[in-house]
């Protein structure tokens, strides 16, 4: 109620408690409706960024580009998207149901790309290993049978390539472990041109994630604080 207002804040609470299998959201200030699909994680992932504003941090320049790796069903991408109007964002998300949802909570609005792919360090297959968890818990690996997998991999530096991008504002990854691999090799090739990261690591899932992530934002001279359940990191410049 604090967040939206009393008014705005209880219309939100009615529809979520009383609506049908997938809710319809109307927010002010946004462009987008945002839908909702009752009997799933969606519900707490809009908690997540909309009410407790997991990705509500301030980065010491102007954002005009982000990639949104792990995009579920296009929360954070909305939220950013608001806070940094000039911004265009490349949405990957690999799930095909959250794909859906994505799409349909980003339609029209030429600020977004959404892309079916999942996020590696380098093009391959990758799988869903966990497909009966909550979608917001996707765990993704590499396989060598395309057959099994329908997913295909890009990499940040293709997706930045696509997009005729030398430089990257914003880099947001929630991708339930595969992180660690797309730390773990060729990163080289992208991460000089990303000017911030926000991320969520789980160590829990790949043992020592974190502690390839930090050589790596140490290397590159990346700043972290800890922003609730994630990592905001900004490139010192100088």
């Amino acid at each position: 109620m604090q967040v939206f207002g009393i008014v705005e804040g209880f219309g939100l609470f009615t529809k979520i408690a009383l609506g049908n299998k997938v809710i319809k959201l109307d927010l002010k200030g946004y462009n987008n409706s945002i839908y909702l699909r009752k009997d799933t994680t969606d519900i707490q992932v809009f908690d997540q960024i909309f009410v407790s504003k997991g990705y509500d941090s301030n980065v010491p320049f102007k954002v005009k580009r982000i990639i949104d790796c792990g995009s579920n069903i296009g929360l954070s991408a909305i939220f950013l998207q608001k806070k940094y109007p000039e911004s265009h964002i490349v949405l990957v998300e690999p799930n095909n149901e959250n794909f859906y949802m994505c799409q349909k909570n980003i339609a029209g609005n030429l600020s977004f790309t959404c892309i079916k792919k999942g996020i590696w360090n380098k093009k391959c297959f990758l799988k869903i290993t966990n497909p009966d968890e909550d979608s917001w818990a996707f765990k993704i690996e590499e396989t060598k049978n395309a057959q099994d997998a329908a997913i295909e991999a890009t990499t940040i530096d293709e997706i930045m390539t696509d997009m005729q991008w030398d430089e990257l504002d914003i880099l947001k990854i929630d991708i339930e472990g595969a992180e660690k691999a797309v730390f773990e090799k060729h990163a080289d090739l992208w991460l000089p041109k990303v000017k911030s990261i926000f991320i969520e690591l789980h160590d829990d899932i790949q043992p020592g994630t974190s502690k390839l992530f930090f050589e790596m934002m140490e290397k590159y001279r990346f700043t972290c604080e800890k922003q609730r359940e994630n990592w905001i990191c900004i490139r010192n410049e100088n």
